[in-house]
């Protein structure tokens, strides 16, 4: 299987003295040999991982260049406009190479390659100049750590075109994905039970969404044990209820309502009612309570 390659000009590389033929790289490599970033799916921004090139070359070298090719192995597949598949398991996460949104960073290179300037110091040190990481936003994958591997291969191009020596450098490329939950409310947060009775429940439930790239523990909890106190007081009289999440009743005290992942979309929609089983003569007046939605990842959900 040939593998695609991109390649990533660096342009203008500027010695005073010898000759051209006498340029050569004494070292190239990237920083540690692994690119290290971190992924939220929810973050609506995610900023860009410096990918650290630690080279250097001779002082012998005018108006040289170096020519840097990124090549992956047949197990990460990539495209011309620099899109990385990284994986964990079948899961795959999209990145890109480029500048701080991915795109190309060079105009003398063709568009849709990635592309960084590096330039020499008088010592012959080369700096990365702004090669970056970018893991798109908006990406609903799994927690995991995805992972990929690249070759990234120097050669010192003369002015005259004329190429010159090459170093090879491997290095990956490895995006630890967390578990990630939240919670959204929707415009309506309050349930009106209208005038008492048995059996009394809201004619509108309250909707919500659940978002989570894992399973997750829905957990209840209320601000009077699951009662509305006159006047939403203490110590004032009490009319118990019982919480009900999707049209099922919740247990008090439960340690909370597991779902799956969501799926693709990343979000499930849930809606909370309550019923009052059986009311006991009580005061006339407003009775409230305030309940509180906890939403926590289910590693193992």
């Amino acid at each position: 299987m040939i593998a695609p390659r991109l390649m990533i000009l660096a342009g203008g590389l500027m010695f005073a003295g010898a000759a051209q033929a006498e340029c050569r790289l004494s070292s190239f490599r990237v920083a540690n040999g692994e690119v290290f970033a971190q992924y939220d799916p929810f973050e609506a921004s995610s900023s860009p991982t410096a990918v650290d090139l630690d080279s250097s070359g001779s002082t012998d070298c005018r108006n040289d260049r170096v020519r840097i090719t990124l090549e992956a192995d047949p197990s990460t597949p990539f495209a011309l406009d620099g899109t990385i598949q990284l994986r964990s398991g079948g899961d795959i996460l999209q990145a890109r190479l480029g500048d701080s949104n991915g795109r190309p960073t060079n105009s003398l290179f063709s568009s849709g390659t990635p592309s960084a300037l590096l330039r020499f110091g008088a010592s012959g040190d080369v700096r990365e100049g702004d090669l970056k990481l970018v893991l798109p936003p908006g990406q609903r994958v799994p927690p995991g750590i995805y992972t990929a591997r690249l070759v990234a291969t120097a050669q010192v191009i003369g002015d005259d075109g004329e190429r010159g020596q090459t170093r090879e450098a491997s290095f990956g490329i490895s995006v630890t994905v967390r578990p990630a939950v939240g919670l959204a409310a929707g415009t309506d947060t309050t349930l009106n039970l209208g005038v008492l009775h048995d059996g009394s429940t809201a004619s509108d439930p309250v909707r919500f969404l659940a978002y989570a790239n894992t399973g997750y523990n829905l957990r209840l909890t209320s601000d009077h044990d699951f009662a509305m106190t006159l006047d939403g007081r203490n110590n004032t009289p009490r009319i118990g209820y019982v919480p009900v999440l999707d049209r099922h009743d919740v247990e008090q005290g439960a340690p909370g309502v597991a779902f799956g992942e969501p799926g693709s979309s990343g979000f499930r929609v849930h809606r909370i009612n309550v019923r009052v089983p059986q009311l006991a003569r009580r005061p006339a007046g407003l009775y409230r309570d305030f309940i509180t939605v906890e939403i926590s990842a289910n590693i193992g959900g």
